[in-house]
């Protein structure tokens, strides 16, 4: 779609207000309070996930471990409850997640060090690990074509033998006009609480776009986010640009092949998990 043609939809659609333009969405919603505050109040649903990346480790022998995206620690403190003895790193992009970490952790027995800086700039990463892990299907979050960034930055810090985990949906083999609309989710929404604020989020997702990739799929969202008051008034309103990438078992194979890995699968569970480590 045109930007014109965009504009235009948000319009009829009630998302953009008006005197709001497309320059008024934003691409940084990773880096907020705003989103750190919805995912922390996710917490209960997150709670009844069922992580299979965790299954796959029970295979494994490893000390260390570097978690991608550890936000406020859900999964860390999963891992090193199973498993005590080990090393747990976590490094988050979103400086605002460093609290909710803290008020998670405090009543764990365990530790991790947690890292706030983004994985593919950081310089306080000392170590190679046994262990990289990528959960909860966050790898269509990253661009298509930043994948090699990624996986570059994976071999920088996986020890010569270690393994790389991460899941990812699992998709028809080839996604087509036939079976697009299993993916499509035009608009949804929630509201979000915290027993410890007085505030309210409700958070909207609206599907923009939708359309077949020679890889899979690309959906292109905006996300409002609305805190409001105790009385349900707008006190603050955020509108981000967000982009998945639904890339399908083959092209994703390919993909890692290509930049040195070998790999394996474990379709057991609701996602695809790889096991990936270096050639």
């Amino acid at each position: 779609m045109s930007s014109e043609s965009i504009f235009n939809k948000l319009r009829e659609d009630g998302i953009l207000q008006k005197d709001e333009k497309l320059d008024r969405i934003r691409s940084d919603l990773h880096y907020t309070k705003l989103w750190a505050d919805a995912f922390w109040r996710r917490k209960k649903q997150h709670s009844r996930r069922v992580d299979p990346e965790i299954a796959i480790l029970d295979k494994l022998d490893f000390s260390s471990i570097l978690e991608i995206g550890v936000a406020y620690g859900r999964v860390a403190y999963k891992i090193i409850e199973k498993f005590p003895s080990i090393s747990y790193t976590g490094i988050e992009v979103c400086s605002h997640s460093a609290d909710y970490h803290k008020q998670y952790s405090k009543n764990k027995n365990q530790k991790m060090n947690l890292i706030t800086d983004n994985f593919f700039e950081t310089d306080q990463i000392k170590q190679k690990f046994d262990i990289i892990i990528l959960p909860m299907n966050t790898l269509p979050s990253f661009s298509y074509k930043g994948l090699p960034n990624l996986f570059e930055s994976v071999k920088r810090y996986l020890a010569p033998e270690g393994k790389f985990i991460f899941s990812n949906y699992k998709l028809p083999e080839i996604i087509n006009e036939k079976n697009i609309d299993e993916f499509r989710s035009n608009r949804n929404g929630e509201i979000l609480f915290d027993k410890n604020t007085s505030d309210r989020l409700a958070v909207e997702n609206y599907q923009v776009e939708y359309y077949t990739t020679d890889y899979g799929a690309r959906s292109t969202n905006i996300q409002l986010y609305h805190r409001l008051n105790n009385e349900y008034r707008v006190i603050e309103r955020e509108l981000f640009w967000t982009q998945l990438e639904y890339i399908t078992k083959d092209n994703l194979l390919r993909i890692l092949e290509q930049n040195g890995f070998l790999v394996e699968c474990d379709n057991s569970s609701h996602s695809t998990v790889y096991i990936v480590s270096k050639e």
